[in-house]
């Protein structure tokens, strides 16, 4: 319960994959968490571990410690809803854990364009997580700010950034969802009005670019555009362009993806 981005589903995700901030995020770790939720509040926390391994090898380590969430629904007015919310994590680390920062254009195929150098002798981490939404209609807005901190055996602090803003509407007028238990938006409501057809447009930085972690920097320009046959079924196609440096003093380079998804959710 940290970031709004990574607790959507990937159905209510406009886009074929997550922003370059979501890098920064812990995403699924193993342990227990209890909250309470109103009319226009969401409050969650809990004490997690380490990530279980992925298909390619081990997870990334995460270090184990307390992360939690908060949200308000400060407008709530019919179809329009304003939304805020604020995520922190506070963790340890064990001796033998190392910690990389990894991000990719457009798509889990696409060329890694921000590889940090993979820190070790690690003492603790701080995330912090600051987010808004604006539902209208069938039109939302949602943008977060996601920076991390980790603390090396000895003192020195290394600090890393990110943040996105996008933007969609539901060419065809059906609103969107919101998810007053979970404090999310969970995408088109269909109803009885099919098919759906909704553009959406993105922009994501990641900075791990300065003296204290030469990781590089990262811009990314999403647009998407999606066809909702039901609300299991799915058809997605958007193009990615990004702009970036590997490391500090390194030359801008560019890359271009285009992905499209045929989406089938249960």
């Amino acid at each position: 319960p940290f970031s709004l981005e990574d607790m959507q589903s990937t159905n209510a995700i406009p886009f074929a994959e997550r922003s370059l901030a979501a890098s920064l995020t812990s995403e699924f770790a193993v342990g227990i968490q209890g909250g309470y939720s109103g009319k226009r509040y969401t409050v969650c926390a809990g004490w997690f571990g380490k990530a279980m391994d992925t298909p390619t090898g081990p997870a990334p380590s995460l270090g184990q410690g307390i992360v939690g969430r908060a949200t308000v629904l400060a407008v709530d007015r019919g179809r329009t809803k304003l939304h805020f919310g604020l995520g922190l994590e506070r963790r340890s680390f064990g001796a033998d854990d190392t910690v990389r920062f990894v991000a990719e254009s457009g798509s889990a195929f696409g060329p890694r364009i921000l590889r940090t150098p993979q820190l070790s002798n690690l003492d603790r981490r701080a995330g912090y997580n600051a987010e808004v939404a604006l539902l209208s209609g069938s039109f939302a807005f949602q943008g977060q700010y996601v920076a991390q901190h980790i603390r090396q055996v000895g003192g020195r602090s290394r600090r890393l950034a990110g943040g996105y803003a996008q933007a969609s509407w539901i060419v065809t007028g059906q609103p969107y969802r919101y998810s007053r238990t979970a404090g999310i938006v969970t995408g088109p409501d269909l109803g009885r009005k099919k098919p759906a057809v909704e553009l959406s447009g993105r922009i994501s930085w990641l900075d791990a670019e300065n003296a204290t972690l030469d990781g590089g920097i990262a811009r990314s320009v999403d647009l998407s555009a999606g066809l909702y046959l039901g609300r299991n079924f799915r058809l997605l196609a958007g193009v990615t362009h990004s702009r970036y440096r590997e490391r500090m003093g390194a030359p801008v380079r560019h890359a271009f993806v285009a992905a499209t998804r045929v989406q089938i959710a249960f």
